[in-house]
């Protein structure tokens, strides 16, 4: 008996510490909203990182399908300075009703200040979006995100906002926790 509550203790306290992580790594702020065919966000959130380390993560766009979820390929096609032609590829869906999709983005970069892109080929109408970091104290990072995302094929009906607002809440949070866990491997790591 004492066995099993320690293995159940053990496993509430990985539990606890894994929902502490994800809260301090959770958006402070999500919106996703329809506003007819399009679905528009706004994600706000402070990391514990300083400009440099979001920066990396945020324009790091070939390493995107490592850590961020149904994202299946993400691939620089073009650099010229501070704009870049980005394919991505990724599944949308909900539980086994899952959609693969492709986007060609063109990207503007404001060195460590914004990312903007919208999609100039894909499966969608409409798609733009923007991150704009802010210095929120030192070693610390403001990033807002807005999109305005309309699918060629629609919105489904009953479950195609909530699935929406659910991978958009996922994505950004596994954005939010490499930055975290770029930020700490920074830190922890000697100076030269």
């Amino acid at each position: 008996m004492f066995a099993k509550r320690l293995a159940l203790g053990a496993v509430l306290s990985v539990l606890t510490l894994r929902l502490v992580a994800t809260a301090e790594a959770a958006p402070a702020t999500l919106s996703v909203t329809r506003n007819g065919n399009e679905v528009v966000v706004f994600a706000m959130a402070e990391v514990a990182a300083d400009d440099v380390t979001t920066w990396e993560v945020l324009t790091s766009y070939d390493r995107l399908p490592d850590f961020i979820p149904d994202m299946l390929a993400s691939r620089t096609l073009e650099r010229m300075g501070s704009d870049a032609l980005v394919l991505q590829m990724g599944r949308a869906g909900f539980g086994p009703f899952k959609q693969d999709f492709s986007l060609t983005l063109a990207v503007h970069e404001v060195q460590q200040q914004s990312v903007t892109a919208h999609a100039v080929a894909g499966d969608f109408r409409r798609f733009e979006s923007s991150y704009h970091l802010r210095t929120a104290g030192a070693g610390h990072t403001r990033i807002e995100y807005s999109a305005v995302i309309e699918p060629r094929e629609g919105i489904p009906p009953l479950v195609g906002l909530p699935a929406m607002r659910g991978a958009i809440r996922a994505q950004f949070e596994a954005l939010l926790e490499e930055i975290d866990r770029r930020s700490l491997s920074h830190a922890s790591t000697p100076p030269r």
